[in-house]
């Protein structure tokens, strides 16, 4: 029987090609013939006893399958009856690349798992054809250590000589990151300068800060950080639940490259940053003066004060001011509600000990130009925070019954 796939002729009773494997269609009447087991004689008890063969012994020149127990030619590499692989029979073997069985040299296929071995031949083609080229399984170089599996993708193999190509040139390069720079020009002196290659880790580290409590419930507490940082009296990254004047979340502080930025996190009681030096300040927003709170307020034109005894364009009887004040100073008691108010006629206007005798010092607002500053002088000024803004270091803050200072570090 003739193979369809490659040509080479095969006994009519086989079901695969001895040559290449290919599955024969064979005749029903042959394969029923073949899988039938031969009919057996009725019993009868020898009288002598019959010499039992050794099954060890087998025909020369043929090779049993090791699946059905078919006897096969010893130059078939596969089984006629039921196509599975021959074990060799000479002792020139090698194993197989996908299960590691062993592999006669004649072989095409292996016995274990059928795939092809090195010794693989493209079938006869048809009169006519082409024939097929057999399928490369491995690049073989020069170097050894090199060799490159052609199971391997292409964008496989270029990743591969992509990194030795890297690791190539990293070898070439000096140790030394010094380079040294070109000769000056004729007439002009050596100057010996090298350049140093920092590291880009430098580059992106961010600051370090220290906060320090030092006013409120947990005086002398020290928290570090590097990027940012929330107060709060519950859902902060530093909870102060003793301190009934917290938010829940009340304020965030994220590092700077020359400070700090500070965040009022839309709460009731706001946040307050110490004043220093002199700091323009605006009409209806709160500053403490030592634990008094108040602010500046507009006074406009046909305002009356409490007590009735100014209105636009009359003099006090007696007095030689001209009663035209430019703003109000408001104080709150601590419970919320106006303490006393005070009219502001002056442009330079000490608000500390001459309006509060029991402060050390001065505390001036000036108002020039329709803006209005403030001097802290020694006594300890904090001014409220509006929303969002950065500070330079060293800075203190005050939130609730808490004061803060931050610094670097």
């Amino acid at each position: 029987m003739r193979c369809p796939n490659c040509g080479a002729d095969n006994e009519n009773t086989s079901l695969f090609c001895m040559e290449c494997g290919q599955k024969l269609q064979v005749k029903t009447e042959i394969m029923s013939s073949m899988q039938q087991p031969p009919a057996s004689a009725p019993k009868s008890k020898p009288e002598k006893p019959v010499k039992q063969p050794n099954p060890t012994e087998q025909p020369q020149n043929t090779i049993p399958c090791p699946l059905c127990g078919v006897d096969n030619s010893t130059s078939d590499s596969f089984c006629k009856m039921c196509g599975q692989g021959l074990k060799p029979v000479n002792n020139d073997s090698e194993n197989c690349q996908r299960c590691n069985a062993l592999v006669g040299n004649n072989d095409k296929f292996c016995p274990n798992c059928g795939a092809k071995t090195n010794n693989f031949r493209s079938p006869t083609p048809p009169a006519g054809l082409e024939a097929v080229k057999a399928p490369v399984d491995k690049v073989k170089q020069e170097d050894s250590s090199k060799s490159i599996e052609s199971t391997q993708s292409f964008d496989n193999k270029k990743i591969i000589e992509q990194q030795t190509s890297k690791t190539s040139k990293l070898k070439k390069q000096p140790a030394s990151k010094e380079q040294p720079l070109t000769s000056p020009p004729a007439g002009k002196k050596q100057v010996n300068k090298t350049i140093i290659q920092v590291p880009t880790d430098n580059k992106n580290k961010k600051p370090g800060r220290t906060i320090k409590i030092i006013n409120g419930s947990r005086k002398g507490e020290k928290f570090s950080f590097t990027r940012s940082l929330t107060f709060g009296k519950t859902n902060g990254d530093i909870n102060l639940d003793s301190d009934d004047y917290l938010d829940a979340r009340h304020l965030s502080i994220a590092t700077t490259r020359k400070g700090i930025k500070v965040s009022n996190l839309s709460n009731v009681n706001g946040v307050y940053y110490r004043v220093t030096g002199k700091e323009e300040i605006f009409f209806d927003t709160p500053f403490l003066l030592n634990d008094l709170l108040m602010q500046v307020e507009k006074m406009e034109s046909k305002e009356r004060s409490l007590n009735s005894i100014w209105q636009e364009g009359v003099k006090l009887m007696g007095s030689l001011r001209e009663l035209n004040p430019w703003g109000r100073l408001r104080l709150f008691s601590s419970i919320g509600i106006t303490y006393g108010t005070w009219l502001l006629f002056d442009n330079e206007q000490d608000i500390g000990k001459r309006f509060f005798p029991g402060l050390e010092s001065e505390t001036i607002l000036y108002h020039k130009d329709n803006r209005t500053y403030l001097k802290a002088g020694q006594n300890k000024v904090f001014y409220k925070l509006s929303d969002t803004k950065e500070f330079s270091l060293p800075i203190q803050l005050k939130l609730g019954l808490e004061e803060l200072e931050i610094t670097s570090f």
